[in-house]
């Protein structure tokens, strides 16, 4: 789940950052399913700031971010080079449970339900921050 993945990455952020130079900086998140690898981040200081930036403004207002639904975005349009209105198209699917009908989805949730219900959560403000939570993550993890 994406949720096990960006904690993962904060983690593995963590780790980059130490000051300790001999350490080994790479990471591995075992899933049931496959593995992801987290590759060495020289900037892992710079985007942890910008992560804990996010998180202080979604105490704030509502934040137009979805974990598993901003990682299928992401994906889409960082790694599959889809345009964003098709990609947003597609993650509109994943956000109604569409892809998989009668199971969970985060349209669900009831917190989201009761900041977005009357508005279309999908806008700038999700691309933009669903672009920069996970395109640093992208450019550093794989899965082997």
């Amino acid at each position: 789940k994406s949720k096990d993945l960006l904690k993962s990455w904060i983690y593995h952020l963590v780790l980059c950052s130490s000051v300790e130079q001999n350490y080994p900086k790479k990471s591995r998140l075992v899933c049931k399913n496959e593995t992801w690898e987290f590759d060495p981040v020289k900037e892992s200081k710079d985007i942890l700031e910008n992560l804990i930036a996010l998180y202080w403004q979604g105490l704030s207002k509502p934040s137009h971010f979805f974990p598993e639904t901003s990682l299928d975005y992401a994906q889409r349009t960082l790694i599959k080079k889809e345009d964003w209105q098709t990609a947003l198209n597609y993650s509109r699917k994943k956000w109604t449970g569409e892809y998989y009908r009668g199971s969970w989805s985060e349209s669900d949730n009831p917190y989201y339900n009761l900041c977005f219900s009357k508005t279309d959560p999908f806008d700038k403000e999700f691309r933009k921050i669903a672009e920069e939570v996970f395109a640093p993550l992208l450019k550093h993890c794989r899965k082997i």
